[in-house]
């Protein structure tokens, strides 16, 4: 592995780098040895080929710890890898003499990393570091991470790595039933992992995927710990004094708290014990809130605001999405409308308007305060945290701590708007699942039998028995016992870590992970990955008996847990604005004039009369079509929708909204 160490060692001054894309075909100069050996005895040619065929130990039910599996007793593989993702440069990640996880990994499929010789872009971009091993015909043993503009692509092209199509389905049927075939846009994903109908790269992690795509056994309750559910409900905060006073059913935050205590869960009555069902409960709601007359010292409290010394985004997006009830993956610059079934302008429809008018009215009435419409982020992050709004929504969380600093006598705390989504003519979208994490093999460094054991390396990874070990350790490190079926951690430190995410050496010591700390790829080093994103039903944050904590309660104060899934549409993109900037020149053009459009669509909420409204808003038309949001654009916009970027999803989006 000279030869690679050195050419790895060198700047990128050292060597000229080809243009991306132009890999060689022409064979190398010289040969480079296959792979690394371990130094140990060299195994007879039965045993190098006796354990590559299937089925494999981990394969069989009565495996449920790697210790319960054979050593390896094939030959043993020193793999160098490059992690092309990024540029590179970050500090390597800490390793430990007492891992457990690695050495038991390498006992069971004979693989070990060479994390001294393996590298990343070493601060350059991906193409460049391709261009470099291109000239030299220097390549590692693995790519990862091939995430840079078509790398697995010019190197399929070239020859260079491994068409794994018809093995990955033979030699890794665990891998294929955590990230099932079905799961098209993984397998099919151009330039990471397919090029030209054929798989040039193993798929080893899954992002944007829900539970039933990987597993769905799982349960959402459980798994919370790890992310709460897709929410099929939206909220905001409102200070609970004002709660009770208005709804003297409902909870206050600390009755939140207690009740998780107490039970664990909530029921949905207990979810939504405050009943806002429509947009006119919304707006009854703040003018109720109004009628109180509210005061912190000698300063109004104002039920509501319509700006944070941002852009639109919070109120327009995020809580219209909400009240309205079209969701906010529909923007208010372009979203797909399940009844004229194309890309539509939002701000030009008649509904955008009614919305307008809603929270202009609310400006005109005192509701909401009109100094919003011109305080800072800063001075409107100042009078949240004096509690002189009642209420809250979108990214602008309240701080209940430094309320509690101030010795105040209520907290902010969450109220769901049961107001569903109007699918009939809005979508919620789902982005296709991708792959996080992906591994090229090159022919030049690795033969057909290491292949296999490559194959077979990554596959026990990916077994239910490689993901126990990830985050358990195997039985022989002696970290946990075991009764009646469940384990439990010896050392309270390392439970503490693994159950409930406290933070500690520990992990690194023993290499485990608790979920927060990433696998696959990181820094350069090779870590095992999790298939599920790092989390797995096996895991002892979903396996323990765990005990509550009050800062839990929120996992389960949310309404993924007490409703059915939202049901989402399946797309490569969403039809949001920023997705066309870079195919639809007119877009690009106009989105560099967006202020001038926020600016415009603010004044709108300073109308004094409906007549005023009227004509801001058609001010605000007129400035969008001069900026480039015209018909022509909207007509580019949706032929690039339909036959550029989301040319495989148009079926689920012609056949949403019924």
């Amino acid at each position: 592995a000279g030869v690679m160490a050195a050419a790895c060692a060198r700047g990128p001054e050292a060597t000229p780098a080809p243009t991306a894309g132009s890999v060689s075909t022409g064979e190398p100069a010289a040969t480079k040895p296959p792979l690394t050996l371990a130094p140990t005895a060299a195994p007879t040619a039965a045993q190098e080929t006796a354990s590559l065929e299937l089925p494999w130990p981990w394969q069989a039910e009565a495996v449920t710890d790697s210790s319960d599996l054979p050593a390896w007793a094939g030959k043993q593989l020193k793999l160098q890898h490059w992690s092309a993702h990024g540029t590179g440069g970050a500090v390597k990640l800490e390793t430990s003499e007492q891992d457990v996880v690695l050495p038991e990994v390498a006992r069971v499929t004979g693989i070990t990393i060479d994390d001294e010789n393996s590298f990343d872009n070493a601060g350059q971009t991906a193409d460049v570091r391709l261009g470099m091993l291109a000239a030299a015909d220097d390549w590692p043993h693995l790519i990862t991470n091939a995430s840079m503009s078509g790398g697995i692509r010019q190197l399929a092209e070239a020859g260079k790595v491994y068409d794994l199509t018809d093995l990955i389905p033979r030699y890794m049927p665990n891998l294929v039933k955590k990230l099932p075939l079905s799961i098209k846009s993984v397998w099919e994903e151009d330039g990471r992992v397919a090029y030209n109908g054929r798989i040039y790269a193993v798929p080893m992690g899954l992002g944007e995927a829900t539970l039933a795509d990987v597993d769905p056994t799982l349960d959402k309750s459980q798994y919370a710990y790890f992310a709460t559910p897709f929410e099929p409900r939206d909220y905001i905060w409102v200070r609970d004094d004002i709660v009770k006073k208005l709804y003297p059913q409902a909870k206050s935050q600390q009755e939140i708290l207690d009740l998780y205590m107490e039970k664990g869960q909530f029921t949905r009555e207990e979810l939504f014990d405050v009943p806002i069902r429509s947009s006119d409960d919304f707006a009854q709601f703040l003018y109720e809130t109004k009628e109180l007359g509210l005061k912190e010292g000698n300063q109004e409290v104002y039920p509501f605001f319509v700006f944070a010394g941002q852009d639109n985004w919070a109120l327009m997006v995020f809580l219209a999405g909400a009240v309205f009830g079209r969701h906010r993956d529909n923007n208010y610059f372009t979203y797909w409308d399940n009844q004229t079934k194309r890309v539509e302008y939002a701000f030009k429809q008649p509904f955008f308007k009614e919305e307008l008018k809603l929270w202009n009215q609310l400006v005109r009435d005192g509701v909401a305060a009109k100094e919003s419409l011109i305080d800072t982020n800063a001075i409107f992050s100042e009078k949240l945290n004096q509690g002189l709004y009642a209420t809250t929504y979108a990214w602008l969380a309240p701080n209940n701590l430094l309320l509690e600093e101030q010795g105040k006598p209520y907290h902010y705390r969450k109220v769901y708007l049961d107001i569903p989504l109007q699918s009939e003519r809005f979508n919620a979208y789902r982005i296709f699942p991708y792959t996080t994490d992906n591994v090229g093999i090159f022919k030049k460094t690795v033969n057909q039998e290491e292949l296999i054991q490559i194959l077979r390396w990554l596959d026990f990874l990916a077994s239910d028995v490689g993901e126990k070990l990830l985050c358990w350790g195997p039985r022989s490190a002696g970290l946990w016992d075991e009764g009646d079926g469940n384990r439990v951690f010896k050392d309270e430190e390392l439970a503490q870590y693994m159950v409930y995410g406290k933070d500690s050496p520990i992990g690194v010591r023993y290499n485990l992970n608790n979920g927060n700390k990433g696998g696959g790829v990181a820094n350069g080093r090779f870590m095992p990955p999790f298939v599920r994103q790092n989390r797995s039903k096996f895991h002892p944050a979903v396996t323990y008996e765990r005990k509550r904590s009050p800062g839990e309660a929120e996992l389960f104060f949310s309404s993924a847990m007490v409703l059915p899934p939202l049901e989402q549409v399946l797309s490569k993109n969403p039809a949001a604005i920023w997705s066309f900037g870079t195919d639809v020149p007119e877009v690009e053009r106009a989105w560099k004039a967006r202020q001038s459009f926020e600016d415009a669509l603010l004044k709108t909420l300073t109308a004094t009369s409906d007549a005023e409204l009227d004509k801001l808003y058609n001010d605000l038309l007129t400035l969008a079509d001069s900026i480039g949001y015209t018909d022509q654009t909207l007509d580019e916009i949706n032929r690039v929708f339909r036959e550029e970027m989301n040319a495989a999803y148009m079926d689920n989006l012609l056949a949403a909204g019924g």
